[in-house]
């Protein structure tokens, strides 16, 4: 919702990609809705409320490969991540570690 009314403030298209089977982000269609208009790609960390992640390691190389920004909207898996190495819970990386990212909320 944030970015639906961040777009419509300042009249920027918003596009959304479909899921795939898994829940994720089609990577595949994301690619393809990527053109030169493109300001900014954003994938969950996990999302709300079914605690799906979206391949963010994935994402990022492709915002690298494009050179745009990519937005993490990771507000329930930082919090939830602060946790996982003391518990030695594995999860994929997601946050500035990976070269792509550029704000993760």
């Amino acid at each position: 919702m944030a970015f639906d009314k961040a777009c419509d403030i300042f009249g920027i298209k918003i596009v959304k990609i479909p899921v795939d089977s898994n829940f994720k982000v089609d990577l595949l269609k994301l690619k393809k809705a990527i053109n030169r208009n493109t300001i900014c790609l954003a994938g969950s960390f996990p999302n709300y409320a079914h605690g799906i992640c979206d391949d963010i390691e994935q994402l990022s190389a492709i915002a690298v490969e494009k050179k745009i920004p990519l937005h993490v909207d990771a507000c329930l898996g930082g919090f939830l991540t602060s946790f996982y190495g003391s518990s030695n819970i594995k999860f994929p990386k997601f946050d500035f570690l990976l070269e792509g990212n550029i704000n993760i909320t």
